[in-house]
């Protein structure tokens, strides 16, 4: 599998991020993978983090092993540094009235989705998330995690290690978008298991 520079950077700083995430929401997050099955078609997504609970300090003096020392060990300047401007549409990168922590305590099951891009504040989605614009790519992306998993939320993370800095969105599932993806998926999948099959032979 091919793996470009910016792809190492950003699965480098994933277990970072996470804690940074997990220390401005105060919720506890396990990546996960997972799959289901609908209408005879299979369906697959790779999850940065699923909520497993609020109890974050508990889990960590209790030796939990989903960040590294580094990555907790660095959160704790990350609210301090980060800007505090929260957008129109929610998303924020601090401490915003729109992304307390108490933001991420709503309805439903919650699941996580981090970007670490290479440019960082420079990146076109660091500043597309800022003007809240997140490119429909990523929003499909979601949907589809959400759609697998159960989820009715993302917290969608764009974080930058430089100088430890964040934007937070939460991302709320979209029934119509799924239905598209449902719809291309249902379509492409009989032609790709004929590829499959013609391979395994």
């Amino acid at each position: 599998i091919f793996v470009n520079k910016a792809m190492k950077f950003g699965t480098f700083y994933e277990d970072e991020a996470l804690a940074a995430l997990e220390a401005h929401t105060g919720v506890l997050f396990n990546p996960e993978v997972m799959s289901k099955t609908y209408n005879n078609v299979p369906y697959s997504a790779s999850l940065d983090g699923l909520e497993v609970s609020f109890e974050i300090t508990t889990k960590r003096a209790e030796g939990g092993e989903n960040v590294s020392d580094d990555a907790i060990s660095s959160v704790s300047d990350v609210t301090r540094k980060c800007e505090s401007k929260p957008d129109q549409k929610g998303a924020s990168s601090g401490e915003g009235e729109n992304d307390s922590p108490d933001t991420a305590r709503r309805q439903g099951l919650g699941i996580a989705e981090i970007k670490c891009p290479f440019k960082g504040k420079e990146s076109k989605l660091w500043l597309a998330t800022l003007d809240g614009k997140i490119p429909k790519y990523y929003l499909a992306q979601m949907e589809q995690q959400m759609f697998v998993s159960g989820a009715t939320y993302c917290h969608f993370f764009v974080y930058t290690p430089t100088d430890k800095s964040f934007l937070h969105q939460i991302i709320e599932s979209d029934l119509e978008l799924r239905a598209e993806i449902i719809s291309s998926w249902e379509e492409f999948w009989p032609t790709y298991a004929a590829q499959l099959t013609t391979k395994g032979n």
